[in-house]
């Protein structure tokens, strides 16, 4: 993955979300991460 906002990213959802929610997160923030690039 590149460095564009997918550190901070990661960071919020590690501090906010418990591993129940973080793996629905983590798909939310591939779909970020994928329309940035796209």
């Amino acid at each position: 993955v590149g460095n564009n906002g997918a550190i901070p990213i990661r960071l919020v959802f590690d501090h906010t979300i418990d591993s129940r929610h973080r793996a629905e997160n983590l798909v939310l923030a591939i779909n970020i991460l994928i329309d940035k690039i796209v």
